[in-house]
């Protein structure tokens, strides 16, 4: 099955077996949802959404948007819960919780969407943060060494001159 929708363009795609997926009672628990931007001359988003399986994350729905703004995300993820019945997700409707990256627009569509699940980060996007925090750390740490190995030298130089 397929929807789509003209403003703003929106494509929501949902294949047989993506339906079976939301049957499986594992659906209820953990979904996945991650995109991926500028795959086309005209930017557009995929995003993909799976479900856990007893073989590992399996696709549960595709969204196809113009862009990452808030209203292209809300319209992708309305047309995709459009596409499916109230008993998806495992039959609860919709999943306990979205694991996601940390953009905060996808993050509020899904709210708008199926508000009822909760939010959660994908390890790997939380330990590249720290990675990055840490990071900067380390390199800030280096400079103020660095600086104050400069300033003890330019004294021990004054005072030697003195």
């Amino acid at each position: 099955m397929c929807r789509h929708a003209t403003e703003p363009f929106t494509v929501a795609l949902l294949t047989p077996i993506m339906q079976r997926a939301h049957q499986l009672s594992s659906a209820a628990e953990e979904t996945f949802v991650d995109s991926t931007a500028f795959c086309d001359a005209k930017n557009h988003v995929i995003t993909f959404v799976l479900v856990t399986s007893p073989y590992g994350a399996v696709p549960a729905g595709v969204v196809i948007t113009a862009g990452q703004s808030l209203q292209n995300y809300t319209a992708g993820f309305r047309e995709l819960s459009n596409l499916i019945p109230d008993s998806s997700f495992g039959g609860r409707g919709h999943p306990y919780v979205f694991i996601t990256d940390d953009s905060a627009v996808e993050h509020a569509a899904l709210e708008a969407v199926w508000p009822a699940a909760m939010q959660r980060l994908c390890h790997f996007h939380v330990m590249q943060a720290v990675s990055a925090q840490t990071t900067c750390a380390c390199a800030l740490t280096k400079r103020l060494t660095l600086a104050c190995c400069m300033l003890l030298r330019l004294q021990n130089m004054v005072i030697r001159k003195s």
